[in-house]
């Protein structure tokens, strides 16, 4: 658990470097609409269409909408409107809007939108929320002008009451697909964009089930995590792990911790050579903040020397972004496409997705 919530405070923290923070943000204003009340005489059948100009008031037709989300931690957050106005502090989030066509107006650090596959260029000009991971710039976020701040159940969600000064915090946590898949339709129906979620769900099924009738799926891989001088591994039943298992051998059974955003289980390297993976896909979290590759550290172990990926040359340092920061649809789409092509190159030239 200990190594687990280390990784969650280092995916955090991977969009929380602000420096050369944008703080201006265009304000968009939401358009009120009332109904105009129409003079009518009665009629018999209640339900035929009011067309008389009679000094009679017809009724509203207008149903309220109730509009709610429950986080991870169970927190039910309701609004009586669509919401515009959205902060991102964590990559689930970001992913979402990407899928919703909507962008951010604020991120809390520019690593969350520097994959073009997202938002393109345009996510360079995102405002950037000043302070850090653990001090965040309340007038900086309230300048931003949010309807919603979206954030990471259990460590985020720890300034949840600082947060709701300025705006509601809903907590994301995304050990699933299916809470992928939840967050996002949940999330699209606040921004009147549930048809966009229902879309993306469809397309990511679309190429699971693609990728399940095309794939020879017979190669052992493993997805892995690597900071510091641990790592962490991506289990069958957590998001990362589930999609992989549809498309290849992937053995790698733990229980997952519903508490946990990532979906990560630590391993030991003596239970990796037990299953002895073909293929390594390491997100480097090192080599994401500058430092030297993860892998380096593990060039004499003889127990890693003994895996049949490393022999073979088959360890394949992995975008961070989509492999494990964004933990959403379009990077569960992301991962396979790169992934089939790396393992299965003569089925899949060019990407499936």
């Amino acid at each position: 658990m200990a190594m687990t919530a280390t990784v969650a405070v280092l995916l955090a923290a991977c969009g929380a470097d602000t420096d050369d923070a944008q703080s201006d943000v265009d304000s968009t204003a939401a358009a009120a609409t009332e109904d105009d009340a129409n003079d009518a005489n009665d009629v018999d059948d209640e339900d035929a269409a009011d067309e008389s100009g009679d000094d009679t008031t017809a009724e509203s037709t207008d149903d309220d909408v109730d509009l709610s989300f429950t986080d991870a931690e169970g927190v039910t957050v309701s609004f009586d409107d669509s919401v515009e106005r959205i902060v991102c502090l964590t990559g689930p989030c970001v992913d979402i809007l990407a899928e919703l066509d909507v962008e951010p107006v604020g991120i809390l650090g520019p690593r969350l939108v520097t994959d073009e596959r997202y938002f393109g260029a345009a996510g360079e000009q995102i405002a950037v929320l000043e302070g850090s991971f653990d001090d965040p710039d309340l007038e900086s976020l309230a300048g931003m002008e949010p309807d919603l701040v979206i954030g990471l159940t259990g460590f985020q969600s720890q300034n949840r009451d600082r947060y709701e000064t300025v705006a509601p915090f809903i907590a994301l946590g995304v050990p699933t697909l299916d809470d992928a898949y939840d967050n996002l339709h949940g999330i699209g129906t606040l921004l009147d964009r549930a048809d966009a979620a229902d879309a993306a769900i469809e397309e990511t099924e679309e190429l699971l089930d693609t990728l399940r009738s095309e794939a020879p799926g017979d190669a052992r891989v493993l997805h892995m995590v690597g900071f510091g001088t641990d790592f962490t591994v991506s289990v069958a039943g957590a998001l990362y792990g589930s999609v992989l298992g549809e498309v290849f051998d992937y053995p790698w059974d733990a229980p997952v911790n519903p508490d946990d955003p990532t979906g990560l289980v630590p391993f030991s390297l003596e239970e990796i050579l037990e299953q002895d993976p073909e293929w390594l896909f390491v997100a480097d979290l090192d080599a994401g903040f500058g430092g030297d590759p993860w892998t380096d550290q593990l060039a004499d172990n003889p127990i890693w020397n003994e895996l049949t990926a490393v022999q073979e040359g088959q360890v394949e340092l992995v975008d961070t972004g989509p492999w494990i920061n964004y933990r959403g649809t379009r990077a569960v789409r992301l991962v396979l496409d790169e992934a089939v092509q790396i393992v299965y190159p003569e089925v899949f030239a060019e990407a499936a997705g």
